[in-house]
């Protein structure tokens, strides 16, 4: 069996096991999820604890002070136990983020979760979305592609940050 090198950055990992080779990271969204959610659990937990200090009843506030207490636990365990892993397994090369379900497909927008048949890829590609900066010039994101054999290109993962796409391309 052939045994694969791979210099990958800080915060990437690759692993193999039981025939399936997984790289997996946790991008810079995942770090501002964890911020805005520790942020938002403390306010929220500030102002459900005063309302019903101060009011000594539980009226509207404190239902909607502890919905932002869940909202921002929430986000607060996305950022801290999800990550976005691209595997080999089965034959198949697929994409996913997890394991908590993200109920914003936007922010972390994973394609092909069936996979595509590894007989069936040409090329691993990234490729540039959307328009320079035109102060900096940098790209704002980047996607994740396969390009199959009969000529069609998949898009794997996209709004990915220049420092997560780099080591995949």
């Amino acid at each position: 069996m052939a045994s694969i090198e791979a210099a990958l950055p800080e915060g990437f990992r690759l692993r193999s096991a039981s025939g399936t080779l997984t790289i997996s990271w946790k991008g810079p969204t995942h770090w501002v999820f964890v911020l805005v959610g520790a942020l938002g659990a403390v306010v929220s937990g500030i102002l459900l604890a005063s309302v019903v200090f101060a009011s000594r009843r539980l009226t509207g506030a404190p239902f909607v002070f502890g919905a932002g207490l869940f909202a921002s636990g929430y986000l607060f365990l996305l950022g801290l136990c999800n990550r976005t892993r691209v595997r080999i397994c089965e034959g198949r090369m697929q994409a996913r983020h997890g394991p908590l379900p993200c109920i914003f497909p936007w922010i972390f927008h994973v394609g092909c979760r069936q996979g595509i048949p590894i007989e069936e890829i040409d090329e691993l590609r990234v490729e540039p979305e959307g328009e320079p900066d035109p102060m900096t010039g940098r790209l704002p994101t980047y996607a994740f592609q396969v390009a199959k054999r009969n000529g069609a290109v998949d898009t794997l993962l996209t709004r990915m940050e220049f420092e997560d796409a780099r080591p995949l391309g």
